[in-house]
């Protein structure tokens, strides 16, 4: 008897559960309308700005360079004149990256050997060797070296 006692209130618990879960996918399928609220009609007055009378200096050149001026080829005089190309820069030579690391000499010798990184390949020169395009070794100092490339000289410090 305890049996069937326990099984019956097992199956009303049961339904009950299944009850609820049925009641909440109907709900999800079958949901209610939604009331649609209506905008307020209702508008806002937004205080009114006095105008801003700013008025910008733009006599300034173009800083961008879209826009060019052409010079004026009149003179004060009124004589016309041709407008002067501005003169002619050489170009400048572009260095590799050169190290001066130090100098190695023999006690009996005379020519120091000088420790010189060119574009990180670390080499060993004397005065008066060439390195790759061109670039010569002229004085071997203790604390610096002179260096002539495209003739041009340069003293790089330790």
């Amino acid at each position: 008897m305890k049996n069937k006692a326990l099984t019956y209130g097992l199956l009303i618990v049961v339904a009950l559960v299944w009850y609820q879960v049925f009641f909440r996918v109907k709900g999800n399928f079958f949901g209610e309308e939604e009331e649609i609220v209506q905008p307020i009609t209702a508008v806002n007055e937004l205080p009114s700005l006095a105008r801003d009378t700013v008025e910008l200096n733009l006599n300034y050149s173009d800083p961008f360079g879209l826009t060019r001026r052409k010079p004026s080829n009149i003179n004060f005089d009124g004589a016309i004149t041709r407008p002067q190309s501005p003169p002619r820069q050489k170009p400048q030579t572009i260095w590799p990256v050169i190290k001066y690391y130090g100098l190695v000499k023999k006690s009996n010798s005379t020519k120091p050997l000088a420790i010189v990184s060119v574009d990180g390949i670390q080499l060993m020169l004397r005065t008066g060797d060439e390195v790759f395009d061109g670039i010569y070794i002229v004085k071997i100092e203790r604390d610096l070296i002179k260096i002539r490339y495209k003739k041009e000289t340069k003293e790089i410090f330790k």
